[in-house]
């Protein structure tokens, strides 16, 4: 009899600084929501929206790092970030959240278009 070689242990999705650079833009978010700008219920919903999708990153951390589950992830991240320039257009800022989309929206566009050069 021989022992079969035992399968390596995938490396996880996140690494241990993803992991605690979320958690702080989780602190961050937190202190967020109580700002007076943050307690209108459109603005509220913004902020617990990206508290999910933060949430559910940190849920992949133990995931396979496979390049399917990194594609999702970049994907999320990207949907974040444009979350993340919503709230602070919209707490500290004071525009509109209306305002706010449609702004980061036109930046993103515009970028893509600079990157295709």
């Amino acid at each position: 009899m021989f022992a079969a070689p035992k399968n390596p242990t995938p490396k996880p999705l996140l690494t241990k600084q993803t992991v605690k650079e979320i958690e702080g833009k989780m602190r961050c978010l937190r202190s967020l929501m109580t700002n007076k700008r943050a307690q209108p219920p459109a603005h509220m919903n913004h902020l617990i929206d990206l508290m999910c999708f933060f949430q559910a990153m940190l849920q992949c951390k133990n995931m396979p790092a496979t390049d399917e589950n990194k594609e999702k992830f970049k994907h999320g991240q990207k949907a974040c970030d444009r979350m993340i320039e919503v709230a602070i257009r919209v707490i500290p800022g004071g525009e509109t959240l209306e305002e706010a989309w449609k702004a980061v929206n036109e930046a993103a566009k515009e970028f893509k278009s600079i990157t295709k050069i």
